[in-house]
């Protein structure tokens, strides 16, 4: 495992934690492929503890990319998988007040239930629709933009979902490798497991369409424009044998990417740069990964060191709705 340097005891307990996980992984892939296997864990700036129990007790933590190597298809499940991520819309909306922005989101909110499939969950958990505005940069065009960050919430706990649990579909096919120490992983694999990513591939283009039609939405209710700048996910599987958890990927011209950092700071646009930010091989590509925020507490020197690159703007909040916060 590639450690992050920290003196913070409780980054370096993750990251132990961490480094079990990634024996698991090996373990369990080496008993299923009969050969020796490899898994290699990458931790990043904002790395930290689930909130929920089945994440933490299975071995995964936030903030940090999963891969590894097996012959068969081979889905660790505790990963919890689901899709999420940010995406930021320039648009030339004119709002004069929160509560006005608020009264936008009322009626947008009853169109998108009204009129599409999609789940509002723009302020659950730390998710949110923030107006923002910039005074400009290297590149990026003056003016305001809408920033979105949700997840697939329609692929909730139900039966067809991708959450472990006995009477999800794969249920039955849930296996478990357990260590003396009381750490264990569990997995599906074989074609339980490459239905899972199929699934779980869908839903990256799913989530990026959902945020698009409900920032044109809200564009519409305020009788202004808007156009997609950048879509992010940072949940998800990038290929059969990745997971992301709180951290973003991306190819080598994808532009930039958003960093989130605390609800008093601005949502920040970074431009990679190539020789600071980790690159990895996913399905036969070469992509960039990076966090996706980080705590609140972080210090202004925390933040510059984790965009591993240049901010190309600052897209200071001007209204928002739901919780504006790091991770």
């Amino acid at each position: 495992m590639i450690s992050l340097p920290s003196d913070d005891p409780v980054a370096q307990q993750l990251q132990n934690d961490l480094e079990v996980t990634e024996q698991l992984l090996r373990q369990t892939l080496t008993r299923i492929n009969g050969r020796a296997c490899d898994a290699e864990i990458l931790p990043l700036p904002g790395l930290c503890l689930p909130e929920d129990d089945l994440r933490a007790d299975g071995g995964f933590r936030i903030g940090a990319f999963y891969r590894w190597d097996s012959d068969a298809p081979f889905v660790p499940v505790d990963a919890a998988v689901s899709v999420c991520g940010v995406s930021v819309f320039r648009t030339d909306m004119n709002v004069s007040s929160q509560a006005d922005f608020d009264d936008l989101i009322v009626r947008a909110r009853s169109r998108v239930a009204s009129e599409t499939p999609y789940t509002w969950n723009l302020a659950k958990g730390n998710h949110f629709a923030i107006l923002s505005a910039t005074v400009g940069g290297l590149g990026v065009e003056q003016g305001k933009y809408l920033v979105l960050h949700a997840s697939t919430a329609e692929f909730g706990r139900e039966y067809d979902d991708l959450y472990p649990k006995q009477s999800s579909w794969f249920g039955d096919a849930i296996e478990v490798f357990s260590r003396d120490d009381a750490r264990y992983l569990r997995f599906i694999h074989g074609s339980p497991a490459e239905r899972f990513f199929e699934t779980a591939d869908s839903l990256i283009d799913y989530q990026k369409t959902k945020l698009e039609v409900i920032a044109q939405i809200i564009a519409e209710e305020a009788g202004a424009s808007m156009r997609p700048t950048t879509c992010r996910p940072h949940y998800g599987m990038p290929d059969r044998s990745s997971l992301a958890i709180g951290c973003q990927w991306m190819g080598q011209s994808d532009g930039p990417f958003p960093l989130l950092a605390g609800p008093d700071r601005p949502v920040y646009l970074i431009e990679p740069d190539p020789a600071l930010i980790p690159t990895l091989t996913v399905d036969r590509k070469t992509v960039r990964i990076a966090p996706h925020g980080l705590p609140a507490t972080a210090s202004d020197e925390a933040v510059k060191s984790a965009a591993r690159g240049t901010v190309v703007a600052a897209l200071h909040r001007l209204y928002s709705h739901g919780r504006r916060s790091g991770q």
